[in-house]
């Protein structure tokens, strides 16, 4: 494989031509980024920028503070979020034109609140580029969860499909997906049947690996913020609320509040640290939108008001 690294963030902890100012900055940056604390670490990393306002790695963990977690209601309450982190691609992607990553990371923000027309042309121009390259796999990764967006369920399954031939380091991950794209479509036993493979698929052994090939992608310096973010149990918790969810629409049955239990223990889990709060809030939500006969178990009531008390 050739080297990814240089071509996007270099490999140094966190970069040579750092100034140690910048250097404590970063450190406190990651210590908040791991406690889920996104929005404090902007005012940080806009410092940094100031002080080294053409560095791809500050630039872009600046971006990400100001989108993740964060939807589509967040953003028409504070546009200019939206559109400091989209700026601050720009002007990665004028300096260099080739960071694929930089591209990936704009169009996932850009999504958010996107025409799907532009949406779609958009990341498909990316994906054209990235042919033959390191980051085409997540290229055609990210087209299908654009699709997804969209709601094209149908045409995310092809290419799901078609990385689950050559990519099993990502198994776990795109049986979820396509327990999704499915449950878009309304195949519900179709979607039950992928999130329980992903469900056995997503092992200790098979996170590392996923996070040792994320890592060999963007390089350590950009990873090391990200690390502590995903892993093991926020990922079953997801499978199971889905899977909980998916049984319930046709009565709370023991499947349902089997995997409803899962969620309430992965949610436990001293490993998701902070970002078991914002786990609970998505799962309450999940629920509240899409699985309402689940949303009134007492249970889920609970775990809200827990969540309203915070």
């Amino acid at each position: 494989m050739e080297d990814m690294v240089s071509e996007v963030v270099k490999d140094e902890d966190p970069g040579a031509d750092f100034t140690a100012s910048v250097q404590e900055l970063l450190s406190r940056v990651k210590e908040m980024f791991q406690q889920v604390e996104y929005n404090s670490a902007v005012p940080l990393l806009e410092t940094a920028r100031e002080q080294a306002p053409t560095d791809t790695l500050v630039s872009l963990l600046l971006a990400d503070a100001y989108t993740f977690t964060r939807g589509p209601d967040d953003f028409e309450e504070d546009q200019g979020a939206y559109d400091r982190a989209l700026a601050l691609l720009d002007e990665v992607i004028e300096r260099e034109p080739d960071n694929t990553l930089a591209r990936l990371r704009r169009a996932a923000i850009y999504a958010i609140l996107a025409p799907e027309e532009k949406l779609l042309n958009q990341q498909r121009q990316i994906l054209d580029d990235a042919r033959g390259g390191p980051y085409e796999v997540i290229a055609e990764l990210e087209l299908a969860r654009r699709y997804l967006i969209c709601g094209m369920g149908s045409q995310a399954l092809v290419l799901y499909k078609k990385l689950e031939e050559s990519h099993d380091w990502l198994a776990g991950v795109l049986h979820s997906e396509q327990g999704v794209a499915c449950a878009i479509s309304k195949n519900f036993g179709q979607a039950r049947e992928h999130f329980l493979t992903a469900v056995a698929l997503t092992t200790p052994e098979a996170m590392a690996h996923l996070q040792q090939t994320s890592e060999k992608l963007i390089g350590e310096a950009y990873w090391s913020f990200w690390r502590t973010v995903d892993n093991l149990p926020s990922r079953q918790c997801q499978n199971h609320a889905w899977l909980a969810g998916l049984y319930s629409i046709t009565g709370i049955g023991p499947e349902a509040r089997e995997h409803l239990s899962q969620v309430l223990k992965y949610l436990q889990s001293a490993e998701l640290g902070s970002a078991a709060t914002v786990l609970k809030r998505q799962f309450v939500r999940q629920m509240e939108r899409m699985f309402p006969q689940l949303a009134g178990e007492p249970e889920v009531r609970a775990l809200k008001q827990e969540i309203e008390e915070l």
